[in-house]
């Protein structure tokens, strides 16, 4: 972070029906000249593991709300950019207002900004985790469960979360069109209805993939499909396109 060798990409996530650009996740890449690219689930594993998670996190909000705000200053009008908060972070109760300064400081809705956790988060019953949940909904921060179904909710317990999205996770989509974890997904979909809460797919790769789930009744999607991960320029270059109306 300090040596500024740290790329950001967006993927962008779709609306199923048609097509129609939702928004993006933020995703952290690092190619060192030594150790060559390096996975993100290495790496932020061994943040966490020394006590740099937290600062890994408010990097990529920083750097993601400093994004937007730029693009807003060029004209430009981006959908909400997700960002996945780590385990740790989301206890800490300085979370939210670290958002909301660099919010208020750039003069930004906060609805531009989304984020995701995982289950095991959710599911530690701490007050703390709630307080941030209920603080970043109440502003306009939507708030999504990442790679469900991978963890142990409690049907019970989610009844009670303040929370927007769940994302199923692309280990449950992978030859979905072969039959494979075809009821697992319906079940998902069923329990997502149930909980009022809508559904993003993530590692939709086939035209298949995509067609059974927006038959199956799920809203949203991402995927090598759609799209892959672009840097910030290439997403700036579609903006402006957009905006222009080239495209």
């Amino acid at each position: 972070m300090e040596q500024d060798k740290l790329q950001l990409v967006l993927q962008p996530k779709y609306q199923l029906t048609n097509q129609s650009l939702i928004g993006y996740e933020a995703l952290l890449r690092w190619h060192d000249s030594e150790l060559g690219t390096v996975p993100p689930d290495i790496f932020v594993a061994v943040a966490e593991s020394v006590n740099l998670g937290k600062a890994l996190d408010c990097w990529v909000i920083k750097t993601v709300l400093n994004q937007i705000k730029s693009w807003q200053s060029m004209g430009l009008q981006p959908k909400p950019v997700a960002v996945n908060i780590t385990a740790k972070h989301f206890s800490d109760p300085a979370l939210y207002n670290f958002i909301e300064a660099k919010l208020s400081k750039l003069g930004l809705r906060a609805d531009c900004l989304q984020l995701e956790i995982t289950e095991g988060v959710v599911m530690d019953d701490s007050p703390t985790i709630q307080d941030n949940l209920s603080a970043c909904r109440s502003a306009g921060i939507k708030v999504a469960i990442d790679d469900f179904g991978t963890g142990y909710s409690l049907l019970s317990y989610l009844t009670t979360l303040p929370i927007d999205f769940i994302k199923i996770d692309r280990a449950f989509i992978q030859h979905l069109e072969q039959g494979k974890n075809l009821g697992l997904v319906k079940a998902m979909l069923t329990m997502a209805q149930a909980l009022e809460v809508a559904v993003i797919a993530e590692g939709i790769e086939t035209q298949q993939q995509h067609e059974l789930l927006t038959e199956l009744g799920c809203e949203f999607g991402q995927g090598f499909f759609f799209a892959r991960p672009a840097g910030l320029a290439e997403i700036e270059q579609s903006l402006t396109q957009q905006s222009d109306g080239s495209v």
